[in-house]
């Protein structure tokens, strides 16, 4: 029963949306703080890498909080604490990976099939399976949020218009894959 229970867990897909907004946010606050130090360098790239590992299809969102991060100290420093935090978390997931299956791989979805291009694209955020805004209806107020936000904190627009960049970039990723 036990390793039959770890089988079907590690085969079924999850959906990870609450835990990619809550490091989203983490992120966004810690780009913003302008706090440095090895030590807050690291756990931002380590926070990043369990972003991209609990779902690979937020590497859209890498480059805007990377932009966040080094654009005030973009000192080669801060870049090596970052990047080791990141390797870190890569190592971590690839290790559970292969302890998990018994050989390296990346990837576990197997034989499934999606649906692409502008139905896909609804089907993401209306479907009855798994749209976000069916699912999580909060989803949706919380973006109605981030454009209120971005039309009236003008001190604030430079992330809120990341935000939505990044919303708008995983919507296309996600509904094309």
């Amino acid at each position: 029963m036990g390793t039959n229970l770890i089988h079907y867990v590690a085969k079924e897909p999850t959906m990870p949306h609450a835990a990619n907004v809550a490091l989203i946010n983490l992120l966004l606050v810690a780009g913003v703080s302008r706090r440095t130090g090895v030590a807050h360098d690291f756990l931002s790239g380590l926070v990043l890498g369990l972003l991209l590992v609990t779902r690979n299809a937020t590497v859209v969102l890498a480059p805007w909080i990377m932009f966040l991060f080094f654009r005030h100290d973009p000192a080669p420093r801060r870049f090596a604490s970052f990047a080791a935090g990141l390797a870190v978390m890569g190592l971590i997931h690839l290790q559970s990976f292969y302890l998990l299956w018994g050989r390296p791989i990346l990837m576990t979805y197997g034989d499934e099939g999606f649906t692409g291009g502008l139905s896909g694209m609804v089907g993401s955020l209306f479907g009855t399976r798994h749209g976000l805004f069916v699912y999580h209806p909060w989803y949706a107020v919380l973006l109605l949020l981030n454009v209120v936000a971005w039309w009236r904190l003008r001190e604030q627009r430079t992330v809120m218009a990341l935000g939505l960049t990044g919303f708008v970039l995983l919507w296309i990723f996600n509904g094309n894959w």
